[in-house]
């Protein structure tokens, strides 16, 4: 199993198409109105389901990882094959445990912000 964290992690990858103004994904677009909204609405939610629109085959769940200001510093996520997965069994099923495993490491970081920093630390706060 291998983990990759980046500033934004499963979010519909996307390409700003210059000439139009427009999103483009994988065969579909959208504008950046409706872009923001979308995202305003996933933030409310507290996670996203990427239903093949990163790969072919894969469905994915996220939910952010915050620090103890509450700024989203990484993702959880948990990604399956669309052919043995079905989206209600992955929002059922393991969505749960996301979210549980992202509280906790939640508050762990929270609890980690909480404690004095030492001179030489390498935490980036």
């Amino acid at each position: 199993m291998s983990t990759q964290l980046t500033r934004i992690t499963r979010w519909p990858c996307h390409i700003r198409d210059r000439h139009a103004g427009k999103i483009t994904n994988y065969g579909w677009s959208t504008s950046r109105t409706q872009l923001r909204e979308q995202l305003a609405e996933i933030r409310e939610r507290g996670w996203v389901l990427t239903d093949q629109e990163l790969a072919n085959g894969i469905r994915s769940i996220a939910a952010p990882l915050r620090d103890g200001a509450g700024r989203t510093r990484a993702a959880l996520n948990v990604a399956v094959h669309a052919a043995e997965t079905t989206t209600e069994k992955l929002v059922d099923e393991h969505l749960p445990r996301l979210l549980s495993a992202a509280q906790a490491i939640n508050a762990d970081w929270a609890r980690l912000d909480a404690l004095p920093m030492r001179a030489n630390s390498t935490y980036d706060a």
